[in-house]
């Protein structure tokens, strides 16, 4: 799960010039990191032969694994992007509501879901068997902690509003939006049915292949979503480098002035450099100073013109010496 950037303008994935390059492969490695999640799904299924042992569950596990450490770097990546797309000004939050509520608080959410995930899946892995003790209670109930956490940052991304993008934007931000809604809710059903199953070890085998499969379901739906994110994405860098005033939503309140006031003000020092006022502005230069005669006027020579200075012999300054 990831909370995927907003149609907002105020979004910075990185220096100016490769914005694109850095938004794209975000979506691409979100992408990348729902495969390994259907992946890792498919092998437990499929290896999962008894319900009390996970040596030869090690594969789908370690798949798991690498999809949900993707998916953390992801949502810190999203987090960086929309703090230095409003200059990490954290007074700023308190202007737009949805900023900090959507836009930083659903990526950090989904963060320690995926945090709790992957100690979970840590704790399975160094496990033998479901009976061994407090550590195969604890992963199964961090399972549940983990969904519970995805499902209420995929209800944030359920609540962004937009007023000026496009109907087309909205679509694709209701078609990514969606299946990661229900695929969270369905990790969640899954993550539950699991731990109702432990330790009633008569249900266990029943139970646990009922959860891998809604969790194939969910990873599958998540693989959706990350094929649309990419679509989105591209329409949204074709649709900026389209129009000089792409319409994208803006911040609300007074956020999005107090951005633009404080990026004049950081401008406006080398403007004035650029541009020379008319008192620094040089004037016309003097005439040069006129040079007076040594000596009398040569022969020919017109009164008051500059005179060459006189030639003094060699044999002068050996006199002189």
């Amino acid at each position: 799960m990831v909370k995927l950037v907003a149609a907002r303008t105020h979004r910075r994935y990185g220096p100016h010039g490769v914005q694109d390059a850095f938004e794209i492969t975000n979506a691409v490695v979100y992408l990348v990191a729902t495969i390994f999640f259907i992946g890792g799904m498919t092998c437990l299924l499929i290896n999962f032969t008894h319900p009390l042992q996970y040596k030869e569950a090690h594969p789908g596990l370690i798949l798991l694994a690498i999809a949900i450490c993707l998916i953390i770097l992801v949502n810190l990546h999203d987090i960086l992007a929309h703090l230095a797309g409003i200059d990490f000004r954290l007074e700023l939050l308190s202007y737009d509501p949805q900023l900090i509520f959507i836009e930083i608080a659903a990526p950090l959410v989904y963060v320690i879901g995926a945090v709790l995930y992957l100690i979970a899946i840590v704790f399975m892995l160094q496990s033998k068997s479901l009976v061994q003790g407090r550590k195969e209670q604890a992963a199964v109930q961090l399972l549940v902690a983990g969904s519970v956490f995805w499902v209420l940052g995929s209800i944030h991304n359920a609540c962004q509003l937009y007023s000026r993008s496009s109907p087309l934007v909205q679509f694709l931000q209701k078609a990514v939006y969606q299946p990661l809604l229900i695929a969270s809710t369905l990790l969640l059903i899954g993550s539950v049915l699991w731990f109702k199953g432990w330790p009633n070890f008569i249900l266990a085998r029943s139970a646990q292949y009922g959860a891998i499969t809604i969790g194939i379901i969910a990873a599958a739906l998540m693989v959706l979503g990350a094929i649309i994110n990419i679509f989105r994405v591209l329409y949204l860098r074709r649709l900026v480098g389209s129009y000089a005033h792409a319409p994208l939503d803006t911040l609300w309140g007074r956020a999005h002035e107090e951005l633009e006031a404080a990026s004049t003000s950081r401008l406006q020092p080398l403007l004035e450099q650029d541009i020379p006022s008319e008192e620094s502005a040089p004037g016309p230069l003097p005439p040069p100073p006129k040079l007076h005669a040594a000596g009398p006027p040569l022969p020919g020579a017109a009164p008051g013109s500059p005179q060459e200075p006189p030639i003094v012999e060699e044999e002068t300054f050996a006199v002189i010496r």
